[in-house]
């Protein structure tokens, strides 16, 4: 890119360089604006549950499912959940419960830990934080009508970036791709709600890219809230060694 310098001494109409320095900007701007695009798509676009369930059980039931994921069905499940580090609970968890008695799943998007590095355990602990909200609400199967839209999702993104974004977003991808053959079909219809707090500008107007893509109920759950910085509480970090200690149990 090249630097541009505005005529001082004449009387030349200035709005010529101001387009220009704008052009500029947009297309530096262009590739966060896809890149956040695409991941909301994948985000809010999981394919719905299409069959009903059968006889099958276990990854059977599940076409796609990955192996190396520990799944609520699995008798290891509660210990797995319970190894997981602080750190990476803190990324994806169970927070309660809201004013409209829904169930909360936290996501704190732009968390030092998502990296590529710690994907497998952020996918682990995301089936963790889902299974305690499912539990909390009854839920067994899908598409019970009373369960239904019970959970509200808060990604909280005030700490994404323009330095960290690209390596949040390769990460929340490897996360969804690992969970989603089993979250997509078996959770289906559990959101009611997603906020995104504090979302930087340029989420904003991927959002806007990839709205008109969405069914209508995707499109009437998702809320984009700004808040004051004392309203998330700081949460505790510990340190990596505890995440390679859990996949050195984890894998033994």
């Amino acid at each position: 890119f090249f630097h541009i310098t505005t005529p001082t001494r004449c009387g030349c109409d200035n709005k010529f360089f101001r387009r220009l320095r704008i052009q500029i900007a947009m297309r530096r701007e262009l590739p966060v604006v896809f890149g956040v695009s695409a991941l909301l798509f994948h985000l809010l676009c999981l394919p719905k549950f299409q069959m009903t369930f059968q006889a099958r059980t276990g990854l059977d039931a599940f076409p796609g499912a990955v192996s190396w994921l520990v799944y609520p069905w699995e008798a290891r499940f509660a210990s797995t959940c319970g190894r997981i580090p602080s750190s990476i609970k803190d990324v994806v968890r169970h927070a309660g419960r809201d004013e409209d008695r829904r169930e909360v799943l936290f996501v704190r998007i732009g968390d030092e830990h998502m990296t590529q590095r710690d994907a497998q355990v952020l996918a682990q602990q995301t089936l963790c934080g889902l299974d305690s909200v499912a539990k909390s609400i009854g839920w067994t199967k899908p598409h019970v009508r009373k369960n239904m839209f019970r959970m509200s999702v808060v990604v909280d993104s005030s700490q994404l970036s323009m330095a960290n974004w690209l390596t949040c977003a390769k990460c929340m991808l490897s996360v969804i791709k690992a969970i989603q053959p089993f979250v997509s079909p078996f959770y289906d219809r559990m959101p009611g709600l997603i906020s995104v707090v504090d979302p930087p500008f340029v989420v904003k107007k991927a959002w806007y890219m990839v709205r008109p893509w969405l069914g209508q109920p995707t499109r009437e759950v998702v809320r984009f809230v700004q808040t004051e910085p004392s309203q998330l509480p700081e949460q505790p970090r510990s340190s990596d060694a505890d995440t390679q200690k859990f996949w050195l149990l984890h894998n033994a």
